[in-house]
């Protein structure tokens, strides 16, 4: 009995070994598809990981996705804006600072921070100038550097005792909405 049982150990021990090597051998190489070598994991690997400083969010979220957070500064009034958008997948770091060059990069948990400064009103605001006799309303319809012509008025002023106010609509008179210029034309034609 002892020799049969040994011999059964030794054949299953065998049929492990055997079995075990026809596992390994028979893995398929990840290289006939990646064209990688598979001697190394570590280049599949860092080419799952997202960017350096982006944290992808563990409660269920889309793992290859990111926020994109775009603040433009604007000097001449001091406002900012903020505008954010999805981005999926998740772009590099260095493809983005490409793609908005002259904007300032920043990796946050979420994505990426972009900002950059306007020497410009932001959009809230409306600029009113006295051009060619006619009232000019310039606004930031784009967010960019430049204003727009967005409507021409009449000259609000066509008597001459308000020489003060017809210097500093020459000059460029900025208004913080809508209302606040209405009010000004109303004061001024009164």
């Amino acid at each position: 009995m002892k020799s049969a049982h040994g011999w059964a150990r030794f054949f299953a021990g065998l049929c492990v070994m055997i079995f075990g090597t026809l596992a390994v051998v028979s893995r398929p190489d990840p290289s006939r598809w990646t064209g990688r070598s598979s001697s190394s994991v570590l280049p599949r690997l860092a080419a799952t990981l997202p960017p350096q400083g982006v944290q992808l969010s563990q409660d269920g979220q889309d793992d290859s996705a990111c926020i994109l957070r775009f603040i433009t500064q604007y000097t001449r009034c001091g406002h900012h804006t903020t505008r954010i958008q999805s981005a999926s997948p998740i772009p590099d770091g260095d493809r983005l600072a490409v793609q908005y060059a002259g904007w300032s990069l920043a990796a946050t948990d979420q994505g990426f921070t972009l900002s950059q400064e306007v020497d410009q009103l932001c959009p809230k605001h409306i600029l009113a100038r006295l051009e060619n006799g006619a009232l000019h309303l310039y606004r930031n319809e784009t967010g960019g550097s430049s204003l727009v012509n967005y409507k021409t008025l009449p000259d609000p002023i066509a008597d001459s005792q308000h020489e003060s106010t017809r210097h500093e609509l020459s000059e460029g008179v900025v208004f913080d909405s809508a209302q606040a210029l209405e009010d000004y034309l109303e004061s001024i034609s009164s």
